[in-house]
């Protein structure tokens, strides 16, 4: 089983942190994606009650700071697709969700779980604009207060990843255009 309650392991503060895997819908992504921004790598599974009492507060960070560049990924350790699937889509969570195909990937044996030494969900980890932990295992107000901090008198950060092919790269020519304009 994959256990309940915070793990007192995990990825420590100022190591790497770049999960990859398939989303829902089979696309490949990776935190490494996310370059620039501020991330929360969130491992839950929809049949963990303390990971879903989690969800508000991911939710209320993630509509508050969003915009400003916060980005969350889901590491899903659910044992069935369709049933993430159908929890997502009820509840309409915006973030991408990673989780695995074949029975032994599934569950606590999840490959990003074991790689990061997650044993117990739910597990969160803040990662830094540069890829490193910043620190894991938040909870409650004291996720949107680290979250809100990362922030203090910075400008919004527009990921890459949004910008792909001629067109992205004209628009993102134009925003930085007027960001310096407005800073002038």
């Amino acid at each position: 089983g994959t256990g309940t309650g915070a793990s007192g392991r995990g990825a420590p503060p100022g190591r790497p942190c770049a999960p990859a895997g398939a989303e829902l819908d089979g696309k490949k992504l990776g935190l490494a994606d996310y370059r620039g921004t501020v991330g929360l790598v969130d491992f839950w599974a929809t049949g963990c009650g303390p990971g879903l009492r989690v969800l508000p507060k991911v939710r209320k960070a993630y509509d508050r700071y969003h915009a400003q560049g916060f980005e969350v990924i889901a590491v899903s350790l659910d044992y069935e697709r369709a049933e993430l699937a159908s929890y997502v889509e009820k509840n309409r969570l915006p973030w991408p969700q990673i989780i695995f195909d074949t029975p032994e990937e599934l569950g606590g044996s999840n490959p990003l779980a074991r790689k990061y030494n997650v044993n117990a969900i739910p597990a969160t980890f803040l990662i830094d604009r540069e890829g490193k932990v910043l620190s894991k295992n938040l909870r409650g107000h004291e996720l949107i207060s680290e979250v809100g901090r990362q922030f203090e008198g910075t400008a919004p950060v527009i990921p890459i990843r949004l910008y792909a092919g001629a067109g992205g790269m004209l628009l993102l020519g134009a925003l930085l255009g007027a960001l310096i304009q407005r800073r002038a």
